[in-house]
């Protein structure tokens, strides 16, 4: 190893001082007078901090590091390569100034990258560290640099400018402690890591330019441009420049940056600025750049000629017509594999088609190639000054069009003449090489102002200029394909109009990029003519697909209809019309006329209130041209002139105002009004149209609770049973249902996981894991959903003299415990691990149970305990010895005697407990509650639920008035049906009603006529097939039916004769407990056209229940139907016994029930087929 003396240097010395010397600022040639230059030096010698004197003196960015993000975390090592014996004392030395200046240190990190040095001209080396397999796994940041051109077209106007360094930029920002192992680069010297972000690393660039920009605000692109380490302030006066130069370096030292004082260049007309040369007069190519180009060797491989390629890109704004110019030498690069690997993988034995990068050209560098070369060379040594775009001068386009390619330059005229702000070029395509004439010139004005020139030319108003008759053709004719259509669209939102100059003045495309004089030889071809073109082409229809030969599909609808045609058109009333409609309005005429005569004596008293009113503005009042305005200050003080609207056209204009603007508030509508005209009272008709407005009712109003909360009540376990389905993300079995059953009474709950929500499998978990295990419920409770509903369902209940009651739908306060239990127990599943989580099937019953044995709030016992009279042993109970029994009775008699009191007492003060939860949250819900009692014809709107998908825009209650037919005695629920037309009475919870009276206006509705409905194709056949089949999904199949109903004649119900009085809280909804079902294949098509709607009428609880019933319509499969009766059949009161068979007939199916023998059950299944047929005909 080598040992190094470390030396500061008297200039790092210096920046411990308080100030710096003046004299270390050199201000060049800099135009700025020497008082000026001497108060300005010691205003930036009093900065110490920002200025860097030494090389290795970096600055560290405050509360900013550079993270390194890894799609592969894997540690990797590459080898570590030779250095050459001449390099080796100076990297030596270069590592030891990176360590004592806090750079890098030795690491032990488990990646490693190499190192590359690279001698520099004046004989230093460069060390640089091959980040490539680093760079490869990291995660890019998409923050990006700010284009060139972009920034420095944000100088415009500027005279005064100051070019900031940063030294050593990227040492400036430290790594972040987690990500500098990753920095690793090994040596035969040692192995290091670096303490600061080093160059060569993805994502390096990205941060940097983000701290720049923060560094120094909402200075960016205003006063100030940061490209990386390269700052330029500007300024249009010197006193303006110092401001920003100085609040630059202050915002610098703020966040711990310093800049390089030696690369500084201050107040200065004219600075070098990545590669350009910018001065007042506008952007310059780099004379020490360019001075390169002259000397240039021809190319004679792929690398070097894109090499130099390269480099002339970069100044391609500066030269006309660039594409067409390097297009033979841009020709040559093809033949060559693409520098990115090709996914597709071509077989052994293909034809080689590709070049060798490192052949020669050879014979393949012709005169065209060598023409092309030293043209373009000749065009960057003699490039023009580019102005500055200024927005308050115009802009002058002028374009080119040939088989070489397209070429634009866009100018500004000054008083010197035309300058040149922009060149672009780029070379035709293999298809637009085929273009006509005509057709390319538009192509090369549609690329120009759209696609090139779009950041300078929209929104201002711009001449093109054009050589080419064609182009005026193109855009006069009417024969234009789709892709005319859409480039003549694509023009319509520009503000232009075109020059065209005959050909015998023309001069060519290159002379017009070195010679700006203006020419006086232009015929204008008017704006308005092209913007009528422009409309009129933007609005053909589709009738001109035929012309064209192509499916009227294939021009897009947004260039076919850019602007909405079906608008409405107004006649505008003249002002003779509306002078007659004042003198004819029985309260303007008369003030009209006492203030044309200047009378001052009109009586009021005689005349209609709103004479009085419309006087009382007399101060305000005034005619002009034969009409009565009113002068009206706004609240900006400015006044405004209100026209006083006749009677007759106040309606109108309301709706113009209102309803077709929107349908805004009051408030607005009302702005909208007053601004235009005035009338008596005009606040009371504006309130009273938007409150009888029907789209604003059913679309604004909000739904209210406008009924009191009623409680649903049971008189002890499983009197009332509440089940309900809870949906979840699938298991790793696909289980994703769970049938929850509760308790109503004790809370007790079971949850029971489905993988579907079939009825046959709700009966199926009803009478193999609840029926069996507790006893059969007086009563159960559930919502409207086709699995509850289903015929298995109810005939299963019927059979076990179960009483079913529902809910109505979307009202989930008639269902609360099970919502509540819901909400428990997902919140339990949650807490589960996340592997778990994946078998959460598992794991259910367990949590069940654990919620069973906790104590409920609102009974103040645990569901447990009320339902079995003890509490439950668990696990930690066993344990610990933890015993709830030790005061057990000895005999049976006196255990139960024990437990029949404690049970009395628990039921007692669990009710007590409920009542007094309910009365709370009752108290609470109905401070909210707006009662407004219907009754029978009242109008009311149904509210709009049940939407699927995104509804963001529907209407929050249904266009369609309904009338109220009936209401529940003792419930908030009433039946409905539509005010007008056919429809089915629904019975409906009161907050899904919204009164509406007879003011509000709804919109007409137009008399249905017969739909003719289209062709069916057979995937819409096979779709409506799939449908109807899952919808049948949940009835059950004939095997499945005899299983249960053989499962339901083996079990002996003595419950159904023992529970002969069932305890309720519904006895004013129990006086007709009977229901008639009316047969579908019973009806022949004159009776469905008689039939009346069912009044099925199940259970109703708590009047949160919908009972909705259509009206039935028949199935006519077969033309010679025979008119039959139709079979009604009354059920007795469920829980009595009956001597009298009970028949069900549903789907073609006879069922006679005899409940005293319970003996025909499975031989009436057995014969549903001959039945069926039997039935049919």
């Amino acid at each position: 190893m080598h040992a190094v003396d470390v030396v500061t240097s008297p200039q790092a010395l210096e920046l411990k001082s308080s100030t710096l010397d003046p004299n270390l600022f050199d201000f060049g040639d800099s135009p700025v007078p020497a008082e000026w230059k001497d108060r300005l030096k010691h205003e930036l010698a009093n900065r110490p901090n920002v200025f860097s004197l030494d090389e290795w003196d970096v600055g560290l960015a405050k509360d900013v590091e550079n993270k390194i993000r890894l799609s592969d975390s894997t540690p990797f090592r590459e080898r570590s390569r030779r250095l050459a014996p001449a390099d080796i004392d100076d990297v030596w030395k270069h590592l030891q100034q990176l360590i004592q200046a806090g750079v890098i240190k030795e690491s032990r990190s488990p990646y490693a990258s190499p190192i590359v040095v690279v001698r520099k001209k004046n004989g230093s080396i460069r060390m640089c560290v091959d980040y490539r397999t680093l760079n490869r796994r990291t995660i890019p940041d998409q923050y990006t640099t700010p284009r060139v051109d972009d920034a420095l077209d944000c100088l415009n106007g500027s005279k005064w400018f100051s070019v900031l360094d940063l030294r050593s930029g990227y040492y400036q920002i430290a790594m972040s402690e987690d990500d500098k192992e990753k920095t690793a680069f090994i040596c035969p010297l040692g192995f290091y890591q670096f303490e600061r972000m080093p160059q060569g690393i993805t994502g390096a660039p990205a941060t940097f330019q983000r701290l720049m920009e923060k560094a120094v605000g909402d200075m960016h692109l205003l006063q100030v441009i940061v490209y990386l380490d390269d700052i330029i302030v500007f300024g249009k006066t010197l006193e303006e420049h110092e401001q920003r130069l100085l609040k630059v370096l202050d915002r610098l030292e703020e966040y711990g940056l310093k800049v390089s004082i030696d690369k500084c260049q201050f107040c200065q007309s004219q600075v070098k600025y990545v590669g350009h040369i910018v001065s007042e007069k506008g952007i310059a190519t780099d004379p020490e750049k360019v001075a390169a180009v002259k000397n240039w060797p021809e190319p004679t491989d792929l690398k070097s000629l894109r090499s130099f390629l390269g480099f002339c890109g970069y100044y391609r704004r500066f030269i006309a017509n660039y594409s067409s110019i390097v297009r033979p030498l841009t020709e040559l690069t093809k033949g060559y594999p693409s520098t990115q690997k090709s996914k597709k993988k071509l077989p052994k034995d293909h034809p080689k088609t590709y070049l060798k990068p490192s052949e020669p050209f050879k014979e393949h560098w012709d005169e065209a190639c060598h023409k092309a070369f030293k043209t373009i060379i000749d065009r960057l040594i003699n490039a023009p000054v580019l102005a500055f775009a200024d927005p308050s001068k115009p802009y002058i386009l002028h374009v080119d069009a040939s088989m070489n390619g397209l070429g634009a330059v866009l100018n500004q005229e000054y008083p010197e003449g035309l300058k040149p702000v922009a060149f672009a070029s780029r070379k035709l395509s293999e298809s637009e090489r085929n273009y006509p004439v005509h057709q390319l010139e538009f192509l090369a004005l549609k690329w120009a102002v759209v696609e090139k020139f779009h950041d300078y030319l929209y929104g201002a108003r711009f001449t093109v200029r054009t050589d080419n008759n064609p182009l005026t053709y193109v855009l006069t004719t009417a024969k234009l394909n789709a892709v005319g259509h859409r480039w003549l669209a694509a023009l319509a939102t520009y503000d232009f109009n075109i020059q065209y100059r005959p050909g015998r003045h023309n001069i060519d495309a290159d002379l017009l990029s070195r010679q700006y004089s203006n020419l006086e030889q232009w015929t204008d071809v008017p704006q308005s003519a092209i913007k009528a073109i422009c409309k009129h082409e933007t609005t053909t229809s589709f009738r001109f697909a035929d012309q064209l030969g192509i499916p009227p599909t294939a021009i897009p609808e947004a260039y076919a209809f850019p602007v909405s045609m079906n608008t409405q058109s107004y006649d505008q009333l003249s002002s003779k019309e509306i002078q007659v409609a004042h003198d004819l309005d029985p309260v303007i005429g008369i003030i009209k006329q006492a203030i044309h005569k200047n009378d001052q004596t009109v009586s009021v008293k005689t005349d209609s209130p709103d004479t009085a009113l419309l006087w009382r503005e007399k101060s305000k009042l005034h005619l002009k041209d034969g009409l009565l305005y009113r002068m009206r200050k706004t609240s900006s003080g400015v006044e405004n002139k209100q026209l006083i609207l006749p009677e007759r056209y106040r309606t109108s204009v309301m709706k113009s105002l209102h309803d077709e603007c929107g349908h805004l508030g009051v408030e607005k509508t009302s702005e909208l009004l007053k601004d235009r005209f005035y009338w008596p009272r005009m606040n009371t008709d504006i309130e009273q149209y938007i409150k009888t407005c029907g789209r604003c009712v059913s679309r604004k109003t909000l739904p209210q609770r406008s009924s009191p909360l009623n409680q649903i009540t049971s008189n002890g376990p499983l009197d009332l049973v509440c089940i309900d389905f809870l949906q979840i993300e699938p298991d790793s079995k696909g289980i994703a249902n769970v049938l929850i059953i509760t308790d109503h009474f004790t809370r007790y709950a079971q949850a029971f996981p489905t993988k579907d929500q079939k009825s046959i499998t709700v009966a199926k978990v009803l009478w193999e894991k609840y029926f069996v295990h507790y006893e059969l419920p007086a009563r159960i409770h559930s919502d409207q959903g086709r699995d509850f509903e289903s015929r298995l369902i109810k005939d299963l209940l019927s059979m076990l003299g179960i009483r079913k009651s529902q809910t109505s739908p979307y009202h989930p306060q008639g269902e609360a415990q099970p919502e509540r239990f819901n909400r428990t127990l997902l919140s339990m599943l949650g807490t589960l691990e996340s592997v778990k989580k994946q078998n959460w099937s598992q794991h259910i019953s367990q949590l069940v149970h654990a919620y069973n044995c906790s104590k409920n709030e609102s009974t103040g016992y645990s569901p447990y305990f009320l339902m079995f009279g003890r509490n439950a042993r668990l696990p930690v109970d066993i344990c610990f010895g933890v015993a709830f029994d030790e005061n057990a009775e000895t005999s049976h008699l006196q255990y139960v005697d024990k437990m029949k009191k404690e049970l009395k007492k628990a039921y007692h003060l669990a009710t007590e407990s409920a009542n007094k939860t309910h009365l709370r949250n009752k108290s609470r819900y109905d401070q909210c509650v707006r009662d407004q009692p219907l009754q029978e014809g009242d109008r009311v709107l149904v509210r709009n639920v049940g939407l699927t998908g995104k509804h963001k825009l529907q209407d929050r209650w249904k266009p369609i008035p309904y009338v109220i037919v009936k209401k529940l005695a003792n419930l908030p629920v009433y039946k409905v049906k539509p005010e007008q037309g056919p429809g089915s009475v629904k019975t409906l919870h009161r907050d899904h009603l919204l009164p509406i009276g007879y003011l509000v206006r709804l919109p007409e509705t137009t008399p249905t006529t017969k739909r003719v409905e289209p062709p069916v194709t057979r995937r819409q056949r096979r779709r409506k097939e799939s449908s109807s089949k899952s919808d049948n999904s949940n009835s059950c199949s004939d095997s499945e039916y005899e299983y249960l109903c053989e499962s339901f004649q083996n079990y002996q119900v003595p419950r159904l004769v023992q529970r002969h009085d069932i305890p309720t809280s519904d006895n004013a909804n129990s006086e007709d407990s009977s229901f008639e079902v009316e047969s579908e294949h019973a009806l022949s098509e004159d009776d469905a056209k008689e039939s009346e709607p069912s009044n099925a009428e199940q259970d109703i609880t708590e009047g949160d229940t919908e009972v909705e019933t259509d009206v039935p319509t028949p199935r006519l499969r077969k033309s010679n139907w025979k008119k039959q009766p139709v079979i009604r059949l009354t059920y007795d009161q469920p829980g009595n016994q009956t001597e009298e068979p009970v028949t069900i007939v549903h789907h073609g199916m006879v069922i006679q029930l005899n409940l005293s023998s319970h003996n025909s059950l499975l031989e009436s299944s057995k014969s549903k087929k001959h039945s069926k047929s039997r039935y049919r005909h």
